[in-house]
This record gives structure tokens, sequence and C-alpha cells, in this order.
């Protein structure tokens, strides 16, 4: 019977309550607790297993902790309040430490844990490291309770009253065995409907990302499997996220199709098909041929495609495109002419049936930036040398080499590592040139100054080729001198010696010419 208390015997003999405890999903039972008062006796009993129950005590562990147990409780009287199994055995765990001086320490000391309200383990206080490792399922709160562990320590002195000092070191006080289960279900798929082909038709590609969905994994993260069950007739394979579902050549027939889509956990969903490849007269076939490909303008490129007819070698090919034609070998060759996005017919002819094909060629004109020359220049005039203190003027001429336009162009400048100046080029047109101005002042002296600029600094601009973008220069940085930086001094030093002394001839001959004449006595007085 059930009182205020529990479960108690219904009468004389004594009573009996049984049930069954199952493991959670990669768990194990740990031990089993009954709380109450009287004489009553514990038995367990693992499903699966041959035998009879076997008796237990409060607190002991059970046997094969992975099956399902049957318990039963003998109460001869008493009342019994409650009853548990714990999982995976917790077991509080604690590290730590005393350390100090331990004369005047009485033996009475001691370090003591709890759980609530129950006393989970005391040890003596003894000098050095300590780990406590007891079980604790018997402690712990009932589902959704609040859980406290406590830790205390008693010092009981006797000595002559001399100062000592002990420290008791808690380093970590954990509780195993809990655990957190995860369900993962099984893929779900739409179903898969049957299919009918006329024998050398394309293939299909059936998408399975968006045709089926998991409660964890991604539909694009989806492990897919195809078998056929004919493969003479039909071929089943996986392309990325694709189931392709392709007759085989001149063959007709019934097959059928197996598809398993399996998540990361290993789940799966199965599903069927049925193919059916009518029989007819085999018109030409194209393969190989992409749906969309990509070239540069410009460029050529060579699509392998095949083409083969069961009847007859005599085949005709065409394209809707005068710069898309075909080699000896039937492969296309496209040469576009403009930018854009082409559609191109590709057809193909056996004299009795045709068939075409469709291809979108998207030809692209990026721009291709490169510093063609850099020039610097001090006063307006280029210098192959520079003096300390110099301002100069970086003239960097940038070539688009690419068939693009390129607009916004970031020119970056540095002279020896340092960042001089950025300057935005408003636009350069295919095979045009654009031109920077940095302005900078040099120190000195330096034997190998480096003076680099970098076109489309920030990378925001798609080109051709990415790696032709800098250019460095190095030049030679004198130290200045007494007197330095006039006009005369910034000229190279031969070509102004000449200029000067042809100045100076010049000055001379025109002041003797145009200086007053010689004076003359118009006549000589005599006495």
């Amino acid at each position: 019977s059930q009182v205020s208390c529990g479960l108690t015997p219904n009468g004389p003999e004594a009573g009996i309550w049984t049930f069954d405890v199952e493991v959670p999903p990669l768990q194990q039972l740990g031990r089993l607790h009954v709380y109450g008062a009287g004489n009553h006796t514990i038995w367990a009993l693992p499903v699966g297993f041959d035998g009879d129950y076997s008796e237990k005590q409060s607190g002991e562990l059970l046997d094969n902790p992975n099956s399902t147990q049957q318990i039963r409780i003998d109460i001869e009287d008493g009342c019994i309040s409650g009853a548990r199994v714990d999982i995976n055995d917790p077991h509080l765990v604690a590290y730590g430490a005393v350390s100090g001086e331990f004369g005047g320490l009485a033996d009475t000391s001691y370090i003591r844990f709890a759980v609530g309200s129950e006393l989970i383990a005391s040890i003596p206080m003894e000098d050095g490291a300590f780990v406590v490792d007891v079980p604790v399922g018997y402690a712990l709160p009932e589902r959704l309770g609040e859980m406290v562990t406590g830790v205390a320590a008693r010092f009981q002195w006797s000595s002559n009253g001399t100062a000592e000092t002990t420290v008791v070191h808690i380093h970590s006080v954990s509780i195993t065995g809990g655990y957190d289960v995860e369900w993962d279900l099984d893929p779900e798929c739409m179903p898969l409907d049957d299919m009918s082909f006329n024998e050398d038709d394309a293939g299909v590609h059936i998408p399975m990302d968006v045709r089926c969905i998991d409660d964890l994994t991604a539909p694009e993260d989806l492990a897919l499997s195809a078998v056929s069950g004919d493969p003479t007739v039909i071929e089943a394979t996986i392309v990325d996220q694709y189931v392709r579902i392709q007759p085989v050549r001149d063959a007709w027939g019934e097959a059928s199709v197996m598809v398993v889509v399996e998540d990361e956990r290993g789940n799966t969903w199965t599903g069927e098909m049925s193919i059916t490849v009518n029989p007819i007269e085999d018109p030409p076939v194209l393969e190989g041929l992409p749906l969309t490909v990509y070239i540069e303008l410009g460029e050529t490129m060579v699509v392998d495609i095949t083409v083969t007819d069961s009847d007859t070698q005599s085949l005709t090919l065409s394209a809707s495109r005068s710069w898309a034609t075909f080699d000896t070998a039937n492969d296309l060759i496209l040469t576009p002419v403009e930018s854009g996005s082409h559609i191109v017919e590709i057809g193909v002819s056996d004299g009795t049936n045709d068939i075409s094909q469709s291809i979108e060629v998207v030809v692209t004109a990026k721009p291709d930036l490169l510093i063609e020359s850099i020039d610097v220049r001090r006063d307006g005039l280029s210098v192959s040398e520079l003096v300390d203190g110099d301002v100069i003027e970086i003239y960097a001429y940038v070539r688009n080499e690419g068939r693009g336009l390129a607009d916004a162009v970031n020119v970056k400048c540095t002279v020896g590592g340092i960042l001089v100046g950025v300057v935005m080029v408003e636009s350069i047109p295919s095979g045009g040139l654009g031109v920077a101005v940095c302005d900078a002042q040099v120190s000195g002296p330096d034997d190998a100054l480096a003076i680099e600029v970098v076109a489309d600094s920030t990378a925001s601009i798609d080109e051709t080729s990415e790696n032709n973008n800098d250019r460095l220069i190095t030049m030679i940085v004198s130290e200045r001198g007494t007197g330095s930086g006039s006009i005369i001094d910034s000229l190279d030093r031969g070509p102004a010696v000449v200029f000067l002394s042809i100045g100076i001839i010049l000055i001379a001959l025109t002041a003797l010419y145009f200086s007053p004449s010689k004076v003359r006595k118009p006549y000589e007085h005599r006495k």
C-alpha cells in the first residue's frame, strides 16, 4: 500500500515493488539507490540475459550497465520512499593540497565535502596533495532541482600557543557522468518518379539537394549514391549533388535505379524508380558539351565534344555563330569577337535526324594594368640621381593592356618603404595610358633608394593578370653639399657648364655689337 511516507507492505506478508529502467542512448546505467526505513531486499535482473535476479545493496553498481534492468524490491516492513538508478555512475572529483605548519594541528582536523544536505567525504588534514573521488548519485537533486556542492575545513589546534599557518588549497571540484543526447533523424526526400527515354536520348540530372532535407545535416552535405539494376541499359552516377541518369548508347529495355541519401551520422533514406528505354532509329549523339563556358575576349577556347552516330559516319556539324567553328576532330573552337553572354546552338545532322544543343558562352573583357615606367623629376626635369632633401615628383605611367575599361584605378607610391601618396586615376581605356603623380621629399645619403609604384593597390579591379601591377626602381641619393640647392646645382654638371659657357659668349658678343663707337675729334685745333 501507499502511505504518506511511501510504500509499505499491505498485510503480514512482504510487499513487492517492480519497475524497469531503460538505458539512455549511448550511456550506461550506474548505481541503484533505495530510500526509506525498515527491512527490504533489492533485486536486479538485466534484460536479455539468462539467469535469475541477483541481490543488490543500495548504492551498488548494476551488472551489465548497457542493458535494461528489471528492478524488484521486497518490502518486509517499514516504508520505502523512493528508488533511483543513476546514469554513468556520477562521482565527485576534487583536487587540492594542504600546506603550511602542522606541529600544533590536532588529529581531529579534517576536510569535508557535501552535496546538498549529504556528507559525501571526509578526509584528514595532512600535508601535501590530495584527491577525492567518490560516487554521489544518491545525493544528486531531483530533475530540474538545484545542486549545491560545499567544501569545509576544520582546524583543531593543540599547541603551546605558538602561531602557525595552515592553508587548504582546493584546485578544482567537478562531478562526472553528465551527458547530453542529440537525436538525429533520417533524411526525408521527395519520391522519385518513374522515367521513360527513347534510345540514345540525353540523360537527366536530378538535383537531390533541393529534394531532400535533414534535421541536422545541410542538404548540400548529404552523401548520395545511386545503383542501376541493369548497367547495360541505364547508367546511374552521382555528379556533385545530382543523380545523373543516362541511357546506355544503342541499348533499350527496362531497369530500376536505387538512390540512397545518407546524412553525416549514417542515417539513410532510400528511393527507387523504374526507367524504360524505348528502341528507335538512332539519331546522332552529341556528348561533352557543357552548359556554360567562360572565356576572355581575344582568346580561343577548345571545347572537347564527342559526336557519334551508330548508323553512319557522315555527319554535318553547324553552329549559330560565325566565330564558333569545328576542327578536324569535331571539337568546338570558340573565338568570340565581343564581350557579353552569347547562346550558341550546336547542330548535328546525319541526313535523316537532326539534333541540337545550346551552350552559353560568357565572354569577359577584363583590364590588365601594369606600371609601364616611372619618371622621377626635380624642378620639372627628369633626374637619375638625387640629393638629400630634394623635393621630387614621381610620374607613374600606368598602361591598360587588357581589353576592358579600368575605372577608378588606385595608384600607390612608396619611397624607401614609406607611403608618400595615393592617387586615383579616373579611368584608363583598353590600350590607354594613365598618369599618376606623387610628391615626396627624399632623405639620404642612400646608395639604393627604392621607389615603388603599385597600380590597383586595393585589388578592387578584376584583371586578366594580378602579377604585373607594381614596378620598383632604385636611385642614388647623395649628401647635400654646402650651398647646394640652386637651379644650377640641380642640373647635370656637364651640360650645365657647356650651356653656361655658350651663354657668356653670346652675352659678350651682344654687348660688343650694341656698345657706342669710339669717340673721334671732328677737327684738329691748331694754334
